[in-house]
Order: structure tokens, then sequence, then C-alpha cells
């Protein structure tokens, strides 16, 4: 029997885990990885902290050539595809290469959202290894920069920008963080923000941005005009679909697919921040272009290219910021105006602190935490395991760290083996 051909397109986080799933499922069919990027893989969530000094450049890279090697996967770096022929199992290559697949992963990520400013192409990113190098080849020591957007990536630039000595602003239309947190925790996080320096600007909607000289001027729509030394835009990211143009394969805002992380085409899977799946909540459809979820969908992904069926839980939105030795977390659902949702809440202004969790028929659903010691994973497993709560809802909003450890643990305890 000849042997299958496993091709994935991208090298991020969803990419590795279908890597490893299908290594420990088949060792005999090829595995081929095809990444534009000229470098080894790495996961963006890390690059704030090359920027902040806190880890060098190696740091981004825990996989070498030997990754690959001791597993029998043939990685193929710096190569771009830009055309997938289903009907005939086929990618086309930007320098006019093509190769054949018996199986297909789709795992290319996400890309800047374009904003349509003038003078754009002037503007740095922050969304890729090649951009956080010229950024950094274009940092002074004393160097101010504005930063576009308030978003999650916007705000971790911004606080690596300080911890590196450099004056930050943050210029968006609404307050930092506001699609994760309410008005309340998200005043707290301003606070901090604020008093480390960070110029937070809101309520500015840009209409141009013009060079002068060796410094930029952003101009917004109220008639207000912004000098900076270097402008970074942070406006949001938008699933890569250029590559699934004229294929057939559905998409929304991203790659639709089902719980076996199907396309709707044969032999056609996707994965990562490229796709939109279903919700653990309430099956429906979404874009949730976090990392936890991008190794879970790359999972489930290989198993199933492999034969192995396997299904998607779903998605959990998880929203974690570590900043200036702080923290805050939003996870699951944290809306407070649900029905038949039980909430629970406590809040000390004194020491910024903010924790609410969301319950409904007696189990978690959400939880929104700032300045409280909590583990992001153990959140995440009462929500997906549906853990019951029950009478111990109360302690857990107490002591969250301990009781939520105690919960897991009971849970399984009791869980058949």
């Amino acid at each position: 029997m000849s042997k299958k051909k496993h091709l994935i397109i991208g090298c991020g986080p969803a990419a590795i885990s279908a890597i490893d799933t299908m290594r420990a499922l088949d060792q005999e069919n090829e595995i081929r990885v095809v990444w534009k990027e000229d470098n080894l893989p790495y996961s963006p969530a890390a690059l704030p902290y090359v920027l902040a000094g806190r880890t060098g450049e190696d740091g981004l890279f825990p996989r070498g050539k030997s990754y690959f090697e001791s597993r029998g996967v043939t990685f193929v770096p710096g190569k771009e595809a830009v055309r997938i022929v289903p009907e005939k199992k086929k990618i086309i290559y930007k320098d006019g290469d093509t190769e054949e697949y018996d199986s297909l992963l789709v795992a290319c990520g996400a890309e800047p959202a374009s904003q349509g400013l003038d003078g754009e192409t002037e503007l740095l990113k922050f969304h890729s290894l090649g951009n956080l190098r010229r950024l950094i080849s274009e940092l002074k020591a004393s160097v101010d920069a504005t930063i576009l957007g308030a978003g999650m990536v916007a705000v971790e630039l911004a606080v690596a920008l300080t911890e590196r000595g450099c004056k930050a602003r943050l210029l968006g239309r609404g307050r930092p963080l506001r699609a994760y947190f309410d008005e309340g925790p998200g005043a707290f996080i301003r606070e901090i923000l604020t008093e480390r320096g960070i110029d937070i600007q809101t309520g500015r909607s840009i209409s141009q941005v013009k060079r002068n000289g060796q410094r930029f001027e952003i101009h917004c729509a109220d008639g207000k005009v912004f000098e900076t030394g270097m402008v970074v835009s942070c406006l949001g990211v938008t699933p890569r679909l250029g590559l699934i143009e004229g294929s057939g394969i559905s998409a929304n805002r991203g790659i639709l697919c089902d719980r076996k992380m199907r396309t709707n085409l044969d032999n056609v899977y996707a994965a990562g921040d490229v796709v939109e799946a279903p919700s653990f909540r309430n099956g429906d459809t979404g874009v949730c272009a976090i990392l936890p979820e991008a190794i879970a969908q790359g999972k489930v992904a290989g198993s199933n290219m492999v034969g192995k069926e396997l299904d998607y839980e779903g998605w959990v939105p998880v929203n974690l910021l570590k900043f200036f030795g702080q923290a805050a977390l939003s996870a699951g659902a944290v809306e407070t105006g649900m029905p038949d949702a039980e909430v629970l809440e406590k809040k000390d202004s004194g020491t910024r602190r903010f924790e609410r969790l969301v319950f409904t028929d007696g189990r978690l659903i959400g939880g929104m935490f700032v300045n409280v010691e909590i583990d992001p994973g153990v959140m995440l497993y009462l929500i997906k395991k549906r853990v019951t709560i029950g009478q111990h809802k109360r302690a857990l909003l107490e002591e969250p760290a301990e009781v939520s450890r105690w919960l897991m643990l009971n849970s399984e305890k009791s869980s058949p083996s």
C-alpha cells in the first residue's frame, strides 16, 4: 500500500499540535509542512516578551530542526501557498511550484486587518517575527510610540515598550480591553496602565497618518492631531482567507469547520486563527483566535486526518493579560444580564481587586478577575467539564485558587477511569 501524504499549510501552534497528534497515531505516512516565513516556528504570543527584554529571540523557538527530523516530518520554510485546487488535490505556490496531497490542513493563521489609512504602508505592525525585528531596529532609547488600537495586542505592546524604557500612547475609539472587561474592572486596569506612564487616549477615530520629517502626525476625525516618533497599528486581525479564494471552501469570517475540524470539502481540514468553528456554549460558529483553542483544534484535525475520529468540544473565550506584575483574566460567558444566570461579585477599589463568577444550573460558565490569584487552566477545566459547583459557589468566590483546584481534583477522582 502506498503512503498517504498529509500536507499542512502554516506552522503555528495549531500545525504543531496536529503534527504531534498525527505522529502519535501514525508513524508511516508522509507529513509535509510548508510555511511562508523563512524561520523556525514560533508563537506570536511570545513576541511582547522579546520586545520587553524578558527573553531573547532564541526563546521564541522551542522547536528546532531536530523536532521535525525526529518525527520524520518534512519542514519547508519560506514558501508561500497562494491557491488550493481541491478537485485535483493540489496546492499552487507563489513561485509557481505545485504540490499534490491526500489530505490537507489549512493552518495559515490570521493577518493584520487593513484599515485603509493614508500612509498605512509606513506603519509598523506587531503580528510576526518580521514585524518585531523591524520595530526593534527602529527603536531609539528615548523614542515615543503611539499604538493605534486598544485591544489585547495593543495593550501588551504598550506594556512591553514601557518596560523597555519607551514612552507609549494608546490611541483608540474605546477604553482599553473593553471587549473582555466591563467598565469596573476595566477602570482598574486603566488606572494601573496610566500610573505606569502609558498615555491612554480614547474616543478617537483616526482619519489619517502623515510623516513629518523623522516624526509622524496622527490626524483624528475630531480635529485633534498627535505627534509621535513611531506609529504601530494594532487595529485587529482577520483570518487569512486569500489562500482559499476560488477553491469552493466555505467561509464566513473564517473557514467554516464542523466538530471534526473538517471543511465542506473532502480531505480538507482547517485549524487555528483562520477557522470559524462551533462554540462550546451553544454550538454557534465563531472565530476564537487564542492559543489554547488553536492547540485543541490542531489535535482534532490531526486525529481525524489519520482516521482516528475525534470531536472538538468547542471554543471558550479566554483572555489573560499579565502586566507590571499584575494580571487580569476573562474566561467563558461573563455577561451579567444573561437569563437564568447567577452572578457573584467581589471588588475592592483600594487594591484594585475584582472578581466575578457566573453560574447556570449550579455550574460555572464564566469568570472575570483582576489582581486575583487564579489558575486559568483550572478555571477553564471547571467550565469545559461542566463541574457541579453547587453549595461551593460562595467558597469559590472567597478562595478562588484553592477551591477551584479542590473542585478539579474531586471531579477527576469521581470521573470513570
